[in-house]
């Protein structure tokens, strides 16, 4: 019993340590981003990257692949927030399917010593089981009207 517990402190510790040490290099990510470095930024030029390389064959993303056809149409990013074990998850309707929801988690390595960040992965990509009552008339009428919203 002894033993058991001396593992389950071990183990709250460093998850503790994980968590703190994530959330510092979040910090580092996301210090002083303005609202419009969250709706333009390499987190999503990396996923747009992801997917025009799942579109030429050049990654096998089945989540993407059942949509082959919506690929090479633009996404609007519809929310976007820090992932706790590091990068964002960015939820996003393409132009061509304006009901279906994805979301994908970014990942990003930071030096802690330099405090830089750099190679954006996208770590996997998913279809949402609820759909959004919208069309594509709607998503284009939020990028005429809100600027900052952007087809990607």
């Amino acid at each position: 019993m002894k033993r058991l517990i001396t593992l389950v402190a071990i183990a709250i510790f460093a998850a503790t340590s994980l968590c703190s040490a994530q959330e510092n290099l979040n910090d580092i990510r996301f210090k002083d981003w303005t609202e419009k470095e969250w709706l333009d930024n390499d987190y999503i030029r990396e996923l747009r990257r992801y997917i025009d390389s799942c579109s030429m064959g050049k990654v096998a993303d089945q989540t993407l692949l059942a949509h082959k056809e919506i690929l090479d149409s633009k996404f609007i990013m519809g929310h976007i927030e820090p992932a706790i074990y590091g990068g964002v998850f960015i939820y996003f309707t393409f132009l061509d399917a304006p009901r279906k929801v994805f979301y994908a988690q970014v990942y990003s390595y930071v030096n802690p010593d330099t405090k830089e960040v750099d190679n954006y992965e996208v770590r996997g990509v998913f279809l949402n089981d609820e759909e959004m009552d919208y069309t594509r008339e709607d998503l284009l009428f939020i990028v005429e009207n809100y600027p900052e919203h952007k087809l990607w």
